[in-house]
């Protein structure tokens, strides 16, 4: 019921629209991450050594086994930053959860990136427009249970009511990225999980979702995945 509750909430923003936020975004984004920093920053740094690992595959095998990871990886942050905004705190192995959803997560990941390159290639402005309408796809997977390729069209719909405000988001969080990774990369393992949770804090206001049930609507979720 409350996941068709989320849908039924996403498609009257799709239609009527919804107000952007962004130093919210970047309040709230870090006030989660500093709640639990110690498990972020370690599930970051072993996030890191376990993708930095795959370049000692061979080849082809080490992009296959990160286009399989990655995602998954990334969508522990949205998990971990969703855990700590209903409960206020998290077990490690919260973080490993998206795991539970690495087929959708990863043709998410594939066909989107495919979508998105195919339009750099013919004209570069489809690409970063598609590039910036996808930013809501793993949460969407996660969170309202969306299928890989309703994920990306759902997104897309939703950003394109604030495109250009979607894009200074992700313009400025890549600012911060960057200012992360001068103080000799390890201001990254800061600044890369509070990126996720202030997309996170995006997408719980964009989305409406509520705080009080749906903890039992994630949980519920995986455990069906499981089964």
């Amino acid at each position: 019921m409350h996941i068709e509750d989320d849908k039924t909430r996403i498609n009257q923003k799709i239609q009527n629209g919804y107000s952007f936020e962004l130093e919210k975004y970047f309040s709230e984004g870090w006030n989660i991450f500093r709640k639990e920093p110690g498990p972020f920053i370690l599930y970051g740094l072993l996030a890191g050594l376990i993708l930095g690992a795959l370049n000692f595959l061979p080849e082809y095998l080490g992009e296959i086994a990160s286009y399989l990871l990655s995602p998954a990886l990334t969508a522990g942050l949205f998990i971990g930053a969703r855990k700590i905004d209903q409960d206020g705190t998290l077990e490690f192995n919260d973080f490993f959860k998206g795991f539970d959803h690495i087929v959708q997560l990863f043709l998410v990941t594939f066909i989107s990136g495919l979508l998105v390159v195919i339009g750099m290639v013919f004209l570069i402005l489809p690409g970063i427009w598609l590039a910036v309408g996808i930013t809501l796809t793993i949460p969407l997977i996660l969170f309202a249970r969306f299928d890989f390729w309703e994920s990306i069209t759902t997104s897309v719909k939703l950003v394109n009511k604030k495109w250009f405000h979607f894009f200074a988001l992700l313009l400025l969080l890549g600012i911060f990225n960057f200012i992360g990774a001068l103080f000799l990369v390890v201001g990254l393992l800061v600044t890369f999980p509070v990126t996720y949770c202030i997309l996170y804090a995006a997408y719980k206001d964009i989305t409406g979702s509520s705080s009080g049930s749906d903890q039992m609507n994630l949980e519920d979720h995986l455990v069906d995945d499981s089964n």
